[in-house]
C-alpha cells in the first residue's frame, strides 16, 4: 500500500473513541457551546480600577522587576501564573507615604 491509499482509507473510516470501538456521533451546536462555554470571571473587578504590570511598575520606580517582586508592602494580583498585576491605588499610596 502506498501513502495515497493509506490516506484515503483513514479519511473514509469513521473515527473511533479511545475507550470503546463505537464511532463518535456529531454533537449538536447548542450542546457543544454549553459544554465548552468560557469560564466565568473568577473575581469581580471594577472597570475603572487600573493595574500595572511588574515591568511597568519597575520602569515607573526606576528599579529592576525582581526588586518589585521582592517587596513585601505590595500585594500582587495573580490572574494566572504569568500574569501578575499591582493596583495603581496601592502604588500611589506607597508613593505618597514616601516608601518607594
Amino acid at each position: 500500500m502506498n501513502k495515497k491509499t493509506l490516506k484515503q482509507n483513514r479519511a473514509a473510516s469513521p473515527r473511533k473513541t479511545p475507550q470503546s470501538n463505537q464511532t463518535q456521533d456529531a454533537v449538536p451546536r447548542e450542546q457543544f457551546e454549553r459544554k465548552h462555554a468560557p469560564f466565568p470571571p473568577t473575581l469581580e473587578l471594577a472597570p475603572t480600577e487600573l493595574f500595572l504590570s511588574r515591568k511597568a511598575l519597575a520602569r515607573r520606580w526606576g528599579t529592576c522587576a525582581h526588586t518589585i517582586a521582592r517587596r513585601k508592602d505590595l500585594k500582587p494580583l495573580y490572574l494566572n501564573s504569568r500574569l501578575i498585576r499591582y493596583k495603581l491605588a496601592d502604588v500611589q499610596a506607597i508613593e505618597a507615604a514616601g516608601v518607594a
